[in-house]
Formats: C-alpha cells, sequence, structure tokens
C-alpha cells in the first residue's frame, strides 16, 4: 500500500503541474485561492474538491492540454434525445498515444482477473466515434489472444453472428448487455442450443444492468462467466471493474484513476452512495489530451465500499448511471430492469420480451408534477386485461424495493407512474424519431 500510495502522489503531482498549463485551471485556482503546489496527495486533492475545485461535462473543450501531439477523436454519450438524421450531440474527447498507454495499463486490471493465453474474444462494442470498442482492443495488446472487432449490429443479425462464430470459434464475447440478454433466446430460434457454442466469458459495460440479468446470461450460457464494467469516455476507459462475476463490487482501477465517493461537497464514507468523482492520473512525462481533475459525474449515483484513509475509494458496487426522477425519489433502470428479470424468469417466462424496458421521464408544465412512463414489451399480443394484470405486478414490486417512489406516488401524489405492456415491435410507438444507430434508447428526459 505504501508503494501505491508513494505512485499516486507522483501521479497527482504531476497532472496538477500539467493543469498550471491550462488557462481554465489557472483561473480555477485563483478564483479559489488554492496554491496548486500545496496539492501533493489524494488528501490534498480532495481538500481542493471541498473549496470548489472540480470539473463538469460543460468545462471539457477547455481542459485540453496545449500539446502537440496525434489525437484520435470520439464522442461522449449524447444521443438519448437525438433525432433520426441529427449529428451526434456527445462531446468530442481524443486520446493521444500516452492515453491509449494509460487506457492499457487501466484494462489490465480487470483483463488479468479473466483473460486467458489463448482466449479467442468477439469483441461486439461499437466503433469511432464511440470509443468502447477500440478502447477495450487497445487494452487487449499484451495479452496472448486473438481478437475479432465485428462491431454491435453482430448481436442483433443471429445469421451474421453465427456466421462470424464459424469463422473465429470464439470462447469470449465482450459487448452492450442489452444485444447479449436477447441473443439466446435469438439463437433458439434458428434452433441453435446457446450453451452449445461453448461461450466460456463474457464482459459488459456502457450501460445499466441488473445482477439478475447477468445471472440469466450466465445460466442461458451454461454457466458462462459475465464480468461487468464501469466506463466512461471521459475517463477514456475503465474507471471500475467487477472482481467476481455476480458480485456486484467493482475495483477501481488504481493507479490510473483517483475515484471518491461525493454528495455536494462532502466526500463519502464506506457504506454511503453519492456521485462519482474522478481524476486522470498518468505516469511522469506522459502528454494527455486533457487534464481532467476532480471531474463529477452529477448524473452516476455509487456506493462507497472500502475508503483509504487518504478519503479515496478502492471498492464501489450499486452503480446506476440512468435514473428516473419522480417528487424528488430516484427510481433507477437497474432496479425497473432487475423486477423485468425477475418476472420473466419467473411466472412470465415466455411472455415479457428481452427488449430493454423503455422510460419516458418529464415534468407536466400544467399540473407541476413529475411524470413517468415505463415501457416493457410482451413476446406476443395480449388482451388488455393481461397487460393489465402485469402492470399492476410490476408496479406493486417497483413499490417493494422502493419504497419512497410508493410514497411520492402513492401518499403525496406529487408524480404518477404510469406503466405499460406494449405489443411485440411497439416498444417505442409514437417515439421512432428519437432512435438512432448504436445503443437502444432506454430513458427520454422530455
Amino acid at each position: 500500500m505504501q508503494e501505491l500510495e508513494k505512485e499516486l502522489s507522483h501521479r497527482i503531482k504531476y497532472v496538477v503541474s500539467l493543469s498550471k498549463e491550462i488557462p481554465w485551471y489557472v483561473r480555477k485556482y485563483k478564483e479559489l485561492g488554492i496554491d496548486p503546489d500545496e496539492i501533493k496527495n489524494p488528501k490534498d486533492l480532495l481538500k481542493a474538491y471541498e473549496k470548489g475545485l472540480y470539473t463538469t461535462s460543460a468545462d471539457l473543450p477547455e481542459l485540453v492540454s496545449p500539446y502537440k501531439v496525434f489525437r484520435q477523436w470520439f464522442l461522449t454519450s449524447g444521443t438519448s434525445s437525438r433525432r433520426r438524421g441529427e449529428l451526434p450531440k456527445g462531446k468530442p474527447i481524443a486520446m493521444t498515444i500516452d492515453d491509449r498507454e494509460r487506457n492499457k495499463r487501466a484494462c489490465r486490471i480487470g483483463y488479468e482477473k479473466f483473460i486467458k493465453r489463448g482466449d479467442k474474444i468477439l469483441n461486439c462494442f461499437p466503433y469511432s466515434p464511440g470509443i468502447s470498442g477500440e478502447a477495450s482492443v487497445h487494452g487487449l495488446e499484451d495479452f496472448e489472444i486473438n481478437v475479432l472487432h465485428v462491431g454491435p449490429q453482430v448481436l442483433s443479425d443471429t445469421e451474421q453472428f453465427l456466421r462470424w462464430y464459424s469463422v473465429f470459434k470464439p470462447n469470449v464475447v465482450f459487448g452492450l448487455m442489452a444485444s447479449i440478454y436477447q441473443l439466446p433466446l435469438k439463437l433458439k430460434d434458428q434452433n441453435v442450443e446457446p450453451s452449445s457454442l461453448n461461450l466460456e466469458k463474457f464482459m459488459i459495460g456502457g450501460q445499466p444492468s441488473s445482477l439478475e440479468e447477468r445471472k440469466i446470461v450466465s445460466k442461458d450460457f451454461g454457466n458462462a462467466l459475465v464480468y461487468d464494467w464501469y466506463a466512461s469516455t471521459e475517463s477514456l476507459g475503465p474507471m471500475a471493474c467487477e472482481i467476481e462475476p455476480f458480485s456486484d463490487e467493482y475495483e477501481v482501477v488504481l493507479p490510473e484513476v483517483l475515484l471518491s465517493v461525493v454528495r455536494g461537497n462532502e466526500i463519502l464514507s464506506e457504506g454511503e452512495k453519492g456521485n462519482t468523482l474522478i481524476t486522470n492520473l498518468y505516469k511522469v512525462g506522459e502528454k494527455p489530451h486533457m487534464v481532467l481533475i476532480n471531474y463529477l459525474f452529477s448524473d452516476d449515483v455509487v456506493r462507497c465500499d472500502e475508503v483509504e484513509e487518504e478519503r479515496y475509494a478502492t471498492l464501489i458496487s450499486e452503480i446506476e448511471n440512468a435514473f428516473i426522477n419522480l417528487g424528488g425519489s430516484k427510481l433507477t433502470l437497474r432496479e425497473i430492469k432487475s423486477v423485468r428479470a425477475k418476472l420473466e424468469e419467473g411466472p412470465y417466462k415466455g411472455v415479457l420480451s428481452r427488449e430493454p424496458p423503455f422510460v419516458r421521464n418529464y415534468r407536466d408544465e400544467k399540473t407541476r408534477k413529475d411524470i413517468a412512463i415505463i415501457r416493457i414489451e410482451s413476446t406476443k399480443t395480449l388482451e388488455d386485461s393481461e397487460k393489465n394484470k402485469i402492470a399492476e405486478l410490476i408496479r406493486k414490486k417497483i413499490y417493494e424495493i422502493n419504497y419512497p417512489v410508493l410514497e411520492q406516488v402513492e401518499k403525496v401524489k406529487s408524480s404518477e407512474l404510469y406503466i405499460e405492456i406494449t405489443n411485440p415491435r411497439e416498444l417505442y410507438k409514437g417515439y421512432e424519431k428519437y432512435l438512432t444507430p448504436g445503443k437502444p434508447l432506454e430513458l427520454l428526459k422530455i
């Protein structure tokens, strides 16, 4: 641990020295009365956060380093409310060669837990301008394995998937959970038993998934291992990796990133839930695309499971980066997916589709109430009475696991929650203009 603390201090002092070349930080240090030369370790960095030194997505364009080096560009997520035909609304982010090296080191921490010599990996993460496909491939470069990067559309087209499978014979698949979750059913539709493919391991990331969904995928593929990663474009790679499949416990990729859990300007302790705060750390001499110090993920909520004396986290869990607001109470997509998965494996097996739930959340200007509409697709056309029965059961299960939502909707009546069971292929009926290639549309906040 002493070696880690020493390395963290070296890297923190280095990135702070880089920040003195960027006008935004120079201005911020002066405004807050912070001497950057006094920031020498994690505790100093977090004290600076408490004084107001942090960055957000709005600041990203001003955090770019001045170095004249190679940069490969990507886009952050920002497509959930984009109309068909429009350009993506994500913010541009780039990687330098040194960013790639840092990403490789961060990925290695997770890969060493499950990637073995001789593995054959079918990588179904998106291509550029999304970062996940290329970053996950870069991270594998030091392993004695074979990789075929085919993109996300392969998991949606069963014939194409089987074609690539027959050519490459993978034993590992990387991809978005929404597509991997549906893959077993699509294979069975082609009279292919998923467990016969001998897919031993899956790595997922890029969108919320419930523990129940991951266990169902494992069962479908003959007890395959499923590892979840917590990553972002802003961190230029993983921030934490699930240390054991189905543990829902994630190890922070130290010393490549410093991560703390915060609420307001308070650094939280073990057992508490709050927002993610990260600083990207580099080895002395590396030239990053941007200097990201105390970057706040205001839409991400995680639980802090293990904290060092320096107040940074080493283990986190219960990661959620998509939630619905109902009168101040929060209902997460993970909770909705968990309820759906339990019903899909129980009384409504074969009745509820594995398409991700679609949720619209907005404020009604006339009533000033928060409104949430949850849509879950069925696999066949149902009578209205059966749809209503399923919807009410989902509502009951949501209330059982989230009392604040029950209180706001049923008692305070500050909000309204609608649950709709749709016919097959009608999940997005009326919202087709918001559909775009890439990740499925899960949450629309308009």
